[in-house]
């Protein structure tokens, strides 16, 4: 169990450190937010999935 969140969690970092500055850059603010929602949805999703919630 600990690989697999420890793979979350570098996944998730590595996916903000690439797309996530490059919004800011071009002021694309919607765009971010709409971004983080999804990505926290979709984290929030894996992480229930590895701690067996769901």
């Amino acid at each position: 169990m600990l690989p697999n969140i420890a793979l979350l969690i570098l996944s998730l970092i590595a996916i903000v450190l690439i797309d996530a500055p490059r919004l800011v850059r071009q002021g694309r603010r919607r765009e971010l937010w709409a971004f983080s929602v999804i990505l926290a949805i979709g984290y929030t999703l894996a992480f229930l999935q590895v701690f067996g919630v769901i």
